[in-house]
């Protein structure tokens, strides 16, 4: 959910984190519910923002992404499978391509604007 809301903005999402780990404590006991809380009670009340944030909220919890309880979180496996390993190494290559082309095209912009 922190990452959609970082799509509105880094101070927003900023600031809904500080105001979720408040609720929570700490910014490592902050749940899902904790997230969705401080949005629906930030300053930044867009439509789009809310609807969003309702759209990504309920997403989470059919998916089975919770806030710990056994009826709204996915059970991770304690160990990493080859399945695990071969996804994250497909991520990884993904990333390092994706960084490959942007600094091809800063470059291509810095020599450009010469």
């Amino acid at each position: 959910m922190y990452a959609d809301i970082y799509n509105f903005g880094s101070g927003i999402a900023s600031r809904i984190a500080s105001r979720a780990a408040g609720y929570a404590g700490s910014y490592g006991a902050v749940s899902l519910d904790d997230m969705y809380r401080a949005a629906m009670n930030d300053s930044y009340n867009d439509a789009a923002f809310v609807q969003r944030t309702n759209m990504v909220y309920q997403s989470l919890l059919s998916m089975n992404i919770g806030d710990g309880d056994t009826e709204t979180t996915a059970q991770l496996p304690t160990q990493p499978t080859n399945r695990h390993r071969k996804q994250l190494l497909w991520l990884l290559l993904i990333f390092q391509t994706a960084m490959q082309v942007l600094y091809v095209v800063t470059s291509f912009r810095s020599e450009s604007e010469k």
